[in-house]
């Protein structure tokens, strides 16, 4: 267990470091691993590129009340193994992802997770979510358009069977939802302030 006491807890990246704050090695599964109550920093007017955290092979693992902030590219990316074995069953909760480059969060051979109660805000042309693995289960998140200028707020890409329920879109400045897959489940949504809701 990795945690902090609260966002007062800095991990903030060096000038030009070009790579995440945090990362686990992509060799095999790291399972139950916990990262909480700190503030991450990506420093990222001093970068040019990097994410704030690469959770390569990690399952059944948590991240929570996490402020990952100022990121060249993405707040918390995560894959699978270098051999191409898929992390899985991780919650990302109650976090606040605001100010980064790319993206909020992104999946790639890492799947059914849980991503509930975390709050996206400034977005800057990408995704606040990219799934590109599925079997996603996305709940009760809000999607903050505050000082945004483009991107999307969450993005299904080639993928099936995620959950998207009981959101709250608040103006994202590109479209809410775009779904490039099948079988997604969506209800209880709100949208509000959207100036294009669904996209497939």
């Amino acid at each position: 267990m990795w945690s902090g006491q609260g966002w007062n807890t800095q991990i903030s990246a060096d000038n030009s470091l070009n790579g995440p704050v945090i990362t686990t090695s992509n060799g095999s599964l790291l399972s139950g691993i916990t990262i909480e109550n700190m503030q991450v920093n990506g420093n990222r007017t001093n970068q040019t590129s990097g994410d704030c955290m690469d959770m390569r092979a990690v399952d059944q693992s948590t991240f929570t009340n996490l402020w990952v902030t100022q990121c060249k590219a993405t707040s918390i990316a995560f894959t699978g193994t270098g051999g191409g074995t898929y992390g899985y069953n991780n919650t990302i909760s109650n976090n606040l992802f605001d100010g980064n480059g790319q993206n909020g969060l992104t999946f790639s051979q890492n799947d059914e997770n849980l991503i509930t109660g975390n709050l996206f805000k400034t977005l800057s042309g990408g995704y606040n979510i990219l799934d590109g693995a599925g079997l996603q289960s996305i709940q009760q998140n809000t999607f903050e358009g505050v000082s945004a200028t483009s991107g999307t707020a969450i993005y299904e890409q080639n993928n099936s069977n995620d959950v998207m329920a009981n959101n709250t879109f608040d103006g994202p400045p590109g479209i809410a939802i775009q779904v490039d897959g099948s079988s997604t489940v969506m209800t209880g949504n709100n949208f509000y302030n959207c100036s294009n809701v669904l996209s497939d």
